[in-house]
């Protein structure tokens, strides 16, 4: 690995290179763990059900599974910066983190993509139901070229609210579709839209006012942590899609319950405790009918001895 440039006029690098472990560094980096945390669980959770279940088999309900992956590894990469703050070490270099990250920036952008490619998706199954989706290659983070994806990530954000916003227009436009299902069709653009594209847009705006005016919060220290609440919020929705998809979609609601009863019903006949009353119940049966074939067993001995008497 590569040695950190020490030379760094970096005023937060100066200032923390040396301190060990810091709260200024670890606080922020232990709330959003937790929230990923908390992410990682909950994506698993549409994975498993998405697996187990032949009826969530669709091109959508697989997109939803993919991106539940990809926002799976990319909040895994978190474990990476807590440890690098909670072991005091508070810097690496460049390329030990992106040779590290590599898996997590990936994951991150494939999210994007399939965000991107989900909202075609059902742009396509609504407009045009037989024509195949597209997909957009995705940029790294690292530089000028970071620029460039905050940039990709406003703009295909922003394609992304098109689709929903034409999908609800065909829909309202379109002969024989009810007020009731209008409003639920509406309340579930707004959620999406809320909760997976705008965590990306928020974090893209924050980090774009603090590099434009952060200076004025005080010590950069500040600024850097002024941008974990972006991050978070985006981690907050990065793992909210298992939520949503249980209070939106009866079908993943009826098959979480189903998997969850099922979980249920496993631990609780694990760590059952029969009674020992119980298991001699169970036993009598067994036991009566062993008896009975031994007194039937002496009678014809009896009766076998009387007859060779007579």
């Amino acid at each position: 690995m590569t040695s950190i440039n020490t030379s760094s006029s970096d005023s937060l690098y100066l200032s923390y290179r040396f301190a060990g472990p810091s709260a200024d560094l670890i606080v922020p980096a232990v709330a959003l763990y937790l929230v990923a945390l908390i992410g990682v669980v909950l994506n698993g959770t549409v994975l498993v059900v998405t697996v187990k279940s032949s009826s969530l088999r669709g091109s959508a309900n697989f997109l939803m599974a993919l991106i539940c992956l990809c926002e799976l590894v990319h909040q895994i990469g978190h474990t990476f910066f807590l440890f690098v703050v909670i072991s005091g070490t508070n810097f690496v270099s460049l390329l030990t983190a992106d040779l590290i990250m590599a898996p997590m920036i990936f994951a991150s952008n494939c999210g994007l993509m399939a965000i991107f490619s989900a909202a075609f998706d059902r742009l396509f199954a609504v407009a045009l139901p037989f024509s195949p989706t597209t997909g957009m290659l995705a940029e790294s983070l690292q530089g000028p070229v970071g620029h460039k994806f905050f940039a990709g990530t406003f703009i295909i954000s922003f394609g992304s609210t098109c689709c929903y916003v034409s999908i609800f227009m065909i829909i309202r436009c379109k002969n024989g579709v009810t007020q009731q299902t209008n409003t639920r069709v509406l309340r579930s653009l707004v959620i999406i839209l809320s909760i997976n594209i705008g965590g990306y847009l928020i974090n893209l705006t924050m980090y774009q006012l603090l590099d434009a005016f952060g200076s004025i919060l005080g010590p950069p220290i500040r600024s850097w942590q002024f941008g974990f609440i972006s991050g978070i919020l985006l981690n907050c929705a990065a793992g909210s899609n298992a939520v949503v998809l249980y209070f939106n979609s009866n079908e993943y609601r009826r098959v979480f319950k189903k998997e969850f009863q099922a979980l249920k019903g496993y631990f609780c006949n694990k760590n059952a405790v029969h009674p020992i009353g119980a298991k001699n119940q169970v036993q009598n049966p067994n036991q009566k009918n062993n008896m009975d074939n031994i007194r039937l067993s002496q009678q014809r001995n009896v009766n076998l001895i009387n007859l060779n008497r007579n």
